[in-house]
């Protein structure tokens, strides 16, 4: 599925207590200590300790460990190396939580061309960082910007994985978020209903991502003067969960 900037796209596993968190700390000490900054082994260890305090949220020290992993990557493995890129998106999903947008986006423009030359600008990690930098140029209100993202990304959703799959209807439904936020009430009714649609069959009305863009579309519906389709979403809503 396609990365969004709010969460961690690269762990599903439970953080570290705190003595786990210290025993990490002193592994990656003993390794630049024996093996060096530059050793692949050391530079393993940071970059789990890193993702390990992006999990418990202490976004300072993950940005700091984060910079030196992807300076010793790039010495040992290049610039371009797949394991340089992850971890220059983990530091772009690190800087976002931080809300340092300008180095966020900067980062997203450089891992796209990256990607674009090292996996191809149809591979699903280049998609995604297409769809992580559509989120923060929205965040910014560079909506202009994001709506042109989206769109990509919609397209090649659509053409690589299907209409209905996970990741085109994701970029559908920040699309319809973006003509809202640009008074294109229309435009936002024609995706946010087509995402609804979709949604309501794949996942039901029970889901929670479901009734959210059911609630977002009822109230562009409100907003266009479209009572009855308004009264409509209001009253599969308002069905017992």
């Amino acid at each position: 599925p396609l990365t969004s900037l709010s969460g961690n796209p690269l762990r599903e596993t439970t953080p570290l207590n705190d003595p786990e968190i210290a025993a990490q700390e002193a592994r990656v000490r003993i390794k630049k200590r024996t093996l060096g900054m530059d050793d692949l082994e050391t530079i393993s260890a940071m970059d789990r300790l890193a993702m390990e305090y992006y999990d418990l949220q202490r976004f300072d020290e993950a940005e700091t460990l984060l910079r030196e992993v992807i300076e010793s990557r790039k010495r040992v493995q290049s610039e371009y190396n797949a394991e340089t890129l992850t971890s220059m998106h983990q530091l772009e999903l690190t800087l976002y939580c931080k809300a340092r947008y300008t180095e966020c986006e900067e980062l997203g423009v450089k891992l796209i061309e990256a990607k674009k030359l090292v996996l191809g600008e149809d591979h699903q990690h280049t998609i995604a960082s297409m769809y992580n930098l559509g989120l923060t140029y929205l965040t910014v209100g560079k909506l202009s910007e994001a709506e042109g993202m989206y769109k990509t990304v919609v397209e090649k959703g659509i053409r690589l994985y299907g209409p209905d799959s996970k990741d085109a209807i994701m970029a559908a439904s920040r699309l319809a978020l973006v003509y809202n936020r640009q008074g294109r009430l229309t435009e936002a009714a024609d995706w946010g209903g087509d995402v609804v649609e979709r949604r309501r069959r794949l996942y039901g009305d029970k889901d929670t991502e479901t009734r959210d863009t059911m609630e977002d579309l009822m109230v562009t519906y409100i907003k266009l003067g479209r009572q009855k389709e308004a009264d409509e979403l209001e009253n599969i809503l308002s069905q017992p969960l």
